[in-house]
């Protein structure tokens, strides 16, 4: 996005090229001595005519090149300070605006999106016939997605007591998909 942006500033900048090179933020700390002198040796490097854009372009990549943190935000900020509004809305089309549909459309292609909402309609079912007594809370309900057989109602035998007396405990296994889809 950076690249992109920078192609075209320097496609429109024109002139300006220098008046933005000083207006963008360097870190660590660029001296005006340094940015002077950037500037004056890409000037003595272009003798010919119309070249501003490679100027520019000669410039933004020096600038990124010691602007570490360089970002399009950046850019952007120092097309204000110079007031080119034209560029700003240029680079908001071609590299922001894209970027942000692109976004907007791996949100809505979710592929986990439909068995959320599958699971949470069971669920709530689920519930529901829980509040209103067809199930009891104690019998248990397996869900499975990899299409197992429904597991039969076991018996279980647990220690309730230190005498060890056994008591069979009734353990109720039902399918769930099969159970909320009655």
């Amino acid at each position: 996005d950076l690249f992109r942006a920078i192609r075209i500033v320097s496609r429109y900048i024109g002139r300006d090229w220098s008046r933005f090179y000083w207006q963008l933020p360097f870190y660590p700390t660029r001296g005006q001595e340094e940015m002077s002198k950037d500037i004056k040796h890409i000037d003595e490097k272009y003798h010919r005519g119309d070249v501003f854009q490679d100027q520019a372009m000669d410039a933004l990549t020096k600038w990124r090149r010691f602007h570490t943190r360089a970002k399009v935000d950046d850019l952007i900020h120092g097309l204000e300070k110079i007031r080119r509004f034209d560029i700003i809305q240029s680079i908001e089309r071609r590299v922001l605006k894209p970027k942000h549909l692109l976004n907007i459309n791996e949100e809505e292609i979710d592929p986990r999106k439909k068995e959320i909402e599958d699971l949470n309609r069971k669920l709530n079912r689920l519930f529901d016939k829980i509040r209103s007594g067809a199930i009891s809370s104690r019998d248990t309900y397996v869900y499975s997605t990899m299409g197992l057989d429904p597991l039969r109602p076991s018996t279980k035998l647990a220690s309730l007591s230190r005498t060890s007396r056994l008591n069979s405990v009734h353990s109720k296994s039902t399918n769930l998909e099969k159970s909320l889809d009655d």
